[in-house]
């Protein structure tokens, strides 16, 4: 009986230690600290094991736009996670996000371009009609 009781002791431990770190984490990226929320929850830079610490952590990523790693986060959780739905679901929303602001980032490079273009071409203009108005001049 003494192991059992052992075993769930140190359960209890972890748990409490792991709920410790998931407010912590919490707390700091509430209030702006990412690189620090991410520290806690990766300490010595080792990845986090249970999903609730690697959805968070991809939450924090994200918030620092780093997009890739979030999405490896996710799917590590998906992995090793009974409740797969909720990261399934984070995953097809961050998927959906960087699709759209890959799809703006296009949309403002074209619109940049078609703009340097009409300025392109007025100015070159505005040069023409400066070269021909020198030359009645000079006439």
């Amino acid at each position: 009986m003494a192991p059992t009781k052992a075993r769930s002791a140190e359960e209890i431990v972890r748990n409490y230690s792991l709920r410790l770190r998931l407010a912590r984490s919490a707390e700091l990226a509430l209030a702006g600290s990412l690189l620090n929320a991410e520290d806690v929850l990766m300490p010595d830079g080792k990845i986090p094991e249970t999903a609730e610490e690697l959805d968070l952590l991809a939450r924090i990523l994200v918030r620092q736009e780093r997009y890739a790693e979030a999405e490896t986060r996710w799917k590590d959780a998906l992995r090793i996670s009974k409740d797969k739905d909720c990261y399934q679901e984070a995953l097809n929303s961050l998927n959906s996000y960087v699709k759209s602001v890959q799809k703006n980032n296009k949309f403002v490079m074209l619109l940049s371009t078609a703009i340097l273009v009409i300025v392109v071409t007025v100015l070159v203009y505005i040069l023409i009609r400066q070269i021909a108005f020198s030359a009645a001049v000079i006439e």
